[in-house]
């Protein structure tokens, strides 16, 4: 998550030592007969260790947008649709889908990442705190100078690098989207 002040918060949720262990109880939870007192065994391993992530994942988000809504009287977010985000690419028989695997992995990101929880999080933490919570369409906020207006694919040269055709501000390219979304918020009728 990037901030329109410049900071950029992350935290990893699952450790590559609980990574591995999902995938090989996953594996061996496939492997089992369904009914048995091994599946059922595997099930309660893999639910500990899956909650475990689950409860990083909301106090990252909780911890977070208490932040937020404590040292701001608007919180303006971005009004992302996760569930129409992640719907698979799979298709049907008659016209299947393109690019499924890389759409399955960009699906797991987004998921793992949380951001429908932090919005929940947010509006959570806003009711005591009194700030208002803001929902800004994301539309070209990425693509957008904040310095100039300009709008084109070519500002975005990578993830993480943001570099203006016109005028040629540069920035991250997630702190400029950020300070974008704080505009559209102050200048959208609920704002």
């Amino acid at each position: 998550m990037a901030t329109s002040d410049g900071d950029l918060l992350d935290r990893t949720f699952q450790t590559p030592k609980e990574a591995e262990r999902e995938r090989r109880l996953r594996r061996r939870l496939s492997r089992q007969r369904k009914g048995s007192n091994n599946r059922a065994r595997t099930r309660a391993a893999l639910g500990k260790l899956t909650g475990r992530v689950r409860a990083r994942r909301a106090d990252f988000a909780a911890r977070t947008a208490h932040v937020l809504c404590a040292e701001n009287a608007v919180v303006v977010l971005e009004k992302l649709n996760t569930t129409n985000m992640t719907a698979s690419a799979k298709g049907t028989t008659h016209a299947p889908g393109v690019n499924v695997r890389q759409k399955a992995g960009l699906n797991r990101a987004i998921l793992a990442k949380g951001w429908h929880g932090l919005t929940l999080a947010c509006q959570n933490a806003a009711r005591r705190t009194g700030s208002q919570i803001v929902e800004v369409n994301p539309a070209y906020t990425s693509q957008t100078c904040h310095s100039c207006g300009y709008v084109a694919v070519e500002n975005r040269e990578s993830q993480s690098v943001f570099c203006c055709g016109r005028c040629g501000h540069t920035a991250h390219a997630d702190v400029n989207a950020a300070q974008n979304i704080l505009t559209r918020g102050w200048t959208s009728p609920s704002g």
